[in-house]
């Protein structure tokens, strides 16, 4: 999966920080009466990508009978290209069935 960083205040970013407001449920169970194991596998991934992050707000943002998107707030270190300045920064984290996106929010 590629992970792809975009600013927070780019149109993108404004997407996909509107989209990540949807709450359908924080586990399968509440999204799903029955489940494969490709889905739980790829939800396990998931919550593997929300402690990488340190992330919290974990919640399944949208489903259908064969993908499911989830989004959570965390943080992670990031190498300003100009200055070369590590800083840790404020993230929302999207993962759909093929992308990862991480938003920058403070930029």
């Amino acid at each position: 999966m590629e992970m792809t960083i975009i600013k927070g205040s780019t149109k993108r970013g404004q997407n996909l920080i509107d989209g990540a407001r949807f709450n359908k449920g924080e586990k399968l169970r509440e999204v799903y009466s029955s489940w494969s194991k490709a889905k739980e596998e790829a939800y396990e991934h998931c919550k593997a990508r929300q402690a990488f992050f340190k992330g919290y707000n974990f919640r399944i943002t949208g489903s259908n009978c064969n993908f499911f998107s989830v989004a959570f707030e965390g943080e992670m270190e990031y190498v300003n290209p100009v200055t070369g300045e590590v800083t840790v920064e404020e993230v929302l984290v999207v993962e759909t069935y093929c992308n990862e996106y991480v938003v920058l929010l403070n930029m």
